[in-house]
């Protein structure tokens, strides 16, 4: 008795213009993600997961921690994403100190950590 064969997957890849064109009706956090993804090659779940601490602007890299089998990576930042991150950061960094003065509750810590270290949640990066 001979086993099924499963079909060959081929991979579908966009054009360069199909890239161009999805960039150009993108704004705001979603293309800075999006080009962020199509540029070092990481997953969605890796690029939503990015903290401040895991991105490296003096070597120009990203770590990625815990990504497809549970595995750590460095991968490169582009040089073209450099000023977008770092402005986007900035931001982020301006309403974080915000939150701070208008004694806002910072970021859920997981149960065990917040015993340990109870403003964690609360620190930048």
């Amino acid at each position: 008795m001979q086993r099924p064969t499963r079909p060959q997957r081929i991979p579908s890849v966009l054009t360069s213009a199909e890239v161009a064109a999805l960039f150009s009706v993108m704004t705001g956090v979603e293309l800075l993600l999006t080009k962020l993804l199509y540029g070092t090659g990481m997953r969605l779940n890796e690029g939503l997961r990015l903290r401040v601490k895991d991105v490296d602007f003096d070597r120009l890299v990203l770590v990625v921690l815990e990504g497809k089998g549970g595995k750590d990576r460095v991968v490169m930042l582009p040089h073209t994403l450099h000023a977008a991150l770092n402005a986007h950061m900035a931001q982020a960094r301006a309403l974080w100190q915000h939150d701070r003065q208008q004694h806002q509750p910072g970021v859920e810590v997981p149960n065990a950590l917040s015993v340990k270290y109870p403003d964690l949640g609360q620190c930048w990066g």
